[in-house]
C-alpha cells in the first residue's frame, strides 16, 4: 500500500482569530451580481453540536465565496462568513462538523481546507506536500474515530489531526476520481468514483474492497454515500441508488417509488428512514414506502441539491431560495436574501 504521511505544510494554515458577523435576516441578505444566478443555491449542509445549521455551494450568494450559518432559522436569521473573515475559498462546495465540534470546509476550486473552531479559522494548503494547485474537495467524511477525510480527484486524504495520509488508484481507489466519502460506524470509509471502472471501494484501515456496476450498482457515476446506523450502505447516482445489504446490492429507480432516478444528496435520519434529495423533490423510503415531496408540500422549490438531519432527527432540504424542514407531514420554508435586488 502507498501511504505519504506528510507534515501540515505552513503556507497559509496559521490559525486566524476572526471577526463573527452580526446575524441579520435572511431575507436581507445580498445576492449575486450575476443577473441569471438564483440568490441562494445550497451545495452541501451540516448541523454543528449547537444547532446551527451550516451551508455552503453553488451559485449566487455563496457562488462567490463563503459560507452560510442559520443560527436561529425558525426566527429567519443568518451568519455570512466570507474572505473577511478569514474564509477565503471561492467556491466552497463541501461541509462537515468533527467529533470535536470543529466546522470543516472544502474549497472546489483550489482545494484547500478551512476548519472553523467557533472562534479562530484555520487554513490548509498543499496538504499533499506538492506544489500542484486546482484540487476540487468533492465530499468531507468524518470517522467515529475523529479522522478527517476527504474525496479529491485521483485522491483520497485522511488528517489524524497532526499529520495527512495520502491514497491513490494503486492503493484501492477508484480510478480515475473519487467523487463521494462516508464513513461507517464500524470505522470502515467508503469512496465513489465518478465515470470510474470500480464504482465503490470499501477500506477497513487494511484492505481494499471494489464493487464494480457487473455486481449489481446502478451506474458508475456516484453522486453520494450514507451508511445507516446497522451498515446498511446506499449509494446515489445519475441513474438510480443501490443499497448494499449482507454483500449484495439491490438497486431502485422511478419504477420502484424514487422521484427522480438522478440524485444528488442522501440522508439517513435517526429512525432510519433514508431520505434522497432530486432535481422533483425529496423522496423518503422507510424500508417498505416511497414518499415524494414537491412544492405541494411546502418545500420552497423541487430542485433539491443537499440535505441534512438536525439533533432532534428532523430533515431540512436545501433548495433554489432558500431551506425547508420537515414537520411531519409538510415542509416549513424559510427564504434566503429574498428582498434584495441585485446591485
Amino acid at each position: 500500500m502507498f501511504v505519504g504521511f506528510v507534515l501540515i505544510t505552513l503556507l497559509a494554515s496559521a490559525c486566524q482569530q476572526t471577526s463573527i458577523p452580526t446575524p441579520v435576516l435572511c431575507t436581507t441578505l445580498r445576492p449575486s451580481d450575476e443577473p441569471d444566478s438564483p440568490a441562494f443555491w445550497p451545495r452541501d449542509m451540516a448541523f454543528d453540536q449547537q444547532g446551527n445549521l451550516w451551508v455552503v455551494g453553488g451559485n449566487g450568494l455563496l457562488g462567490v465565496e463563503g459560507a452560510l450559518r442559520l443560527s436561529e432559522p425558525a426566527n429567519g436569521m443568518c451568519t455570512h462568513f466570507a474572505a473577511k473573515n478569514n474564509l477565503k475559498g471561492a467556491w466552497i462546495a463541501a461541509v462537515s462538523v468533527d467529533n470535536k465540534g470543529n466546522v470543516w470546509f472544502g474549497d472546489w476550486l483550489n482545494g484547500d481546507v478551512f476548519r472553523f473552531d467557533g472562534n479562530r479559522w484555520r487554513t490548509y494548503t498543499k496538504y499533499d506536500g506538492s506544489d500542484d494547485e486546482g484540487n476540487t474537495v468533492f465530499d468531507i467524511a468524518v470517522a467515529p474515530n475523529g479522522d478527517i477525510w476527504l474525496a479529491v480527484p485521483y485522491y483520497a486524504y485522511r488528517y489524524d489531526g497532526q499529520d495527512w495520509s495520502t491514497y491513490t488508484a494503486e492503493d484501492g481507489l477508484p480510478d480515475p476520481g473519487i467523487s463521494a466519502v462516508a464513513a461507517a460506524q464500524d470505522g470502515d470509509i467508503w469512496f465513489g468514483g465518478y465515470n470510474s471502472n470500480i464504482v465503490i471501494t470499501r477500506f477497513d484501515g487494511f484492505n481494499w474492497t471494489p464493487y464494480y456496476v457487473e455486481d449489481g450498482l446502478a451506474d458508475n457515476a456516484i453522486t453520494d454515500i450514507a451508511v445507516t446506523q446497522d451498515g446498511v450502505v446506499w449509494v446515489g447516482t445519475r441513474h438510480g441508488v443501490s443499497r448494499l445489504e449482507d454483500n449484495r446490492w439491490i438497486t431502485y429507480g422511478e419504477e420502484d417509488g424514487l422521484r427522480d432516478d438522478s440524485v444528488a444528496d442522501i440522508e439517513v435520519d435517526q429512525k432510519g428512514d433514508v431520505w434522497f434529495a432530486t432535481a422533483e423533490g425529496v423522496t423518503r423510503f422507510d424500508g417498505q414506502t416511497w414518499v415524494v415531496y414537491t412544492e405541494k408540500d411546502g418545500l420552497l422549490n423541487r430542485n433539491i441539491m443537499a440535505l441534512a438531519v438536525d439533533h432532534d432527527g428532523i430533515i431540512w432540504a436545501g433548495t433554489e431560495g432558500g431551506v425547508s424542514r420537515f414537520n411531519g407531514g409538510g415542509w416549513i420554508s424559510y427564504l434566503v436574501g429574498d428582498q434584495v435586488e441585485s446591485e
